[in-house]
């Protein structure tokens, strides 16, 4: 059973972005692959019970592994499957995905949880999101005050886990400055590391689109050689740009091919 691979990939770390009409697509291109025990694999982790699940999360294993389960467990909550006294608890170290973790246990609370909500920052303090929110949209506009060029990725996925509870008009306002920002500066060379995946989640987030949005992202997305981070951004840009954005993709070697996004996307 191939555990990474681009379809296990996707699925386990965006089941929650992927449509819900789009698994039954899912399980079948992975079995019209000959991938029949992976399909079983995927289809048993969506039809577990919560019980279930919680027990798969508990059971020693390696991180990447969990994932799976762990999305699945917010998937159950988001369908109002799993009742509300059924925590969970589960310590990534290394994930890279982790901030999608954090940006579902942050959907659905008021937004003084951003301040329990701990991450290690870059320096690798431990903080809270508000505090690094705070910090890094007064800085932003000062480069030279900022010592790496990753503090714009980094703003932008701090962004993206927060924004569900976001609610005080002023720090919104202050968000929309930031993405103006990033549209604007894209081709200074502070911002040549920005992520073109937070980009996309930001501009979604905040529903900006147009051709301006577009270009910005085709810009960002063309800049390096594509990787695993850059799938969830290929997929809200299929989504939401349909054929104006397809061209460039089905240029670009993307993980497991066009076919494959398009199903995962929903478009």
């Amino acid at each position: 059973m191939n555990r990474s691979g681009p379809i296990y990939y996707s699925f386990s770390n965006y089941m929650n972005w992927i449509p819900e009409d789009r698994f039954g697509i899912l399980i079948s291109y992975t079995e019209a692959l000959g991938q029949t025990e992976l399909a079983g694999y995927m289809e048993n982790i969506l039809n577990s019970s919560i019980h279930k699940i919680r027990a798969e999360i508990n059971r020693p294993q390696d991180e990447d592994d969990a994932v799976a389960w762990v999305n699945a467990y917010f998937r159950k909550r988001r369908l109002r499957a799993a009742g509300s006294d059924l925590s969970l608890e589960y310590e990534f170290n290394s994930n890279p995905e982790v901030w999608i973790i954090h940006r579902q246990m942050v959907e659905g609370n008021r937004e003084d949880f951003l301040d329990g909500l701990l991450l290690k920052n870059i320096s690798g303090a431990k903080t809270s999101y508000r505090s690094e929110l705070e910090r890094l949209l007064e800085l932003y506009r000062l480069p030279e005050r900022l010592s790496d060029d990753d503090y714009y990725s980094y703003l932008c996925m701090l962004i993206n886990v927060a924004f569900p509870a976001m609610t005080d008009p002023a720090m919104l306002a202050r968000v929309n400055e930031f993405a103006e920002y990033l549209i604007s500066n894209r081709g200074e060379p502070h911002l040549k590391w920005l992520s073109s995946t937070h980009f996309m989640v930001l501009a979604q987030d905040l529903r900006m689109g147009g051709e301006t949005v577009l270009e910005a992202y085709r810009d960002l997305a063309s800049r390096h050689p594509p990787g695993y981070a850059d799938y969830l951004g290929w997929m809200l840009a299929l989504r939401n740009f349909g054929p104006a954005i397809r061209k460039m993709l089905s240029d670009l070697p993307v993980m497991g091919g066009l076919e494959l996004l398009e199903i995962v996307s929903g478009a």
